[in-house]
């Protein structure tokens, strides 16, 4: 029966029994182990060289999260983990700190960016264009920089917007609730309505402004007297009667003699004349500017201090509108 040749160092001796390498005096034993399956190394003093256990000693403080520092252990206070509420916290204080995820695409820019220095901000960036949350303690601000893109609020039951102020288009600042006032019979809830919304920023207000007629009317049979009053009138809604007295019209059922003028007042002042040619049956009227009048003011129509001798049945309307 052949024998086994003598076992040489750094050798395994396969037919040994148990198996066994044999020692390169002074460096190391390696050795199999058959419960375990392995195969073990110690040094010349006895210490296990391999499987060796993980260890070593971490960097940083408690809680730091730890990192490949130049192959070395190392922890930052700028990444801490509380175990017991199960949080990781990214920044000390008053520093600027980001939590990205980078494709290997080429771009430089990341996919999802979580940043905050006192401003958080959430970001998703393909390269080309960015989406971002930005919030800080006093707004949130919601961007995209895409011409094609779009912001959407969408929910199964309702959107709920609690604030004192609301703006939208690229309003500068926000506005509170607008109220609607006015009357539904003479358009003034709905000239309301429109203000309201063109200040939220939803519409742009390019309606021509309301001129509900008002109109005035006066007519006197006969020959006229001297230095008289044609008309006073109490103003009760707030009107205007625009200047060069458009749309109103004094005409006279017999010619005047003579040049005769009548002259309209506003709390006494004029700011009108309406002028009858010799011979004419149509007057002239010359008035400068707006006459504006509040509640309570009021309109006078006055008559020369000499009566024409011929112009009778005359009849004048003035024309203006609601302020």
């Amino acid at each position: 029966m052949a024998t086994n040749p003598s076992p040489q160092p750094n050798t395994i001796q396969l037919a040994a029994t148990p198996p066994q390498i044999l020692p390169d005096p002074g460096v190391a034993l390696i050795t199999y182990d058959k419960p375990s399956g392995l195969l073990k190394a110690v040094d010349s003093t006895g210490a296990s060289i391999f499987p060796s256990s993980g260890g070593g000693t971490p960097g940083g403080a408690d809680k730091q999260i730890q990192f490949n520092d130049a192959g070395a252990f190392a922890g930052d206070a700028a990444m801490v983990f509380d175990k017991t509420a199960q949080t990781i916290f990214f920044g000390p204080t008053g520093a600027t700190s980001s939590f990205e995820c980078n494709p290997s695409d080429g771009t430089g820019e990341a996919d999802f960016a979580l940043q905050g220095s006192g401003v958080a901000t959430l970001e998703v960036d393909d390269g080309s264009h960015a989406s971002n949350l930005q919030m800080t303690s006093q707004h949130v601000n919601i961007t995209n920089n895409d011409p094609t893109g779009q912001v959407e609020l969408q929910a199964s039951n309702q959107v709920v917007l609690l604030a004192a102020k609301l703006g939208f288009f690229s309003t500068s600042t926000g506005v509170t609730k607008p109220a609607v006032t006015g009357s539904n019979v003479a358009g003034e809830a709905a000239a309301s309505l429109i203000a309201g919304l063109a200040a939220l920023g939803l519409v742009t207000d390019s309606t021509t402004p309301a001129t509900r007629p008002f109109d005035v009317g006066v007519f006197n049979p006969g020959l006229g007297s001297n230095a008289q009053k044609l008309l006073v009138l109490n103003i009760q809604r707030a009107v205007t009667f625009p200047a060069g007295a458009a749309n109103s019209k004094f005409t006279g059922g017999t010619a005047a003699t003579g040049s005769t003028t009548f002259t309209f007042k506003k709390n006494g002042s004029s700011f009108a004349t309406a002028v009858f040619s010799a011979s004419g049956t149509l007057a002239a009227f010359t008035q400068a500017s707006d006459a504006v009048f509040a509640v309570g003011d009021q309109l006078e129509i006055d008559g020369p201090a000499t009566a024409d001798a011929t112009l009778a049945d005359f009849t004048c309307t003035l024309s203006g509108h609601y302020t």
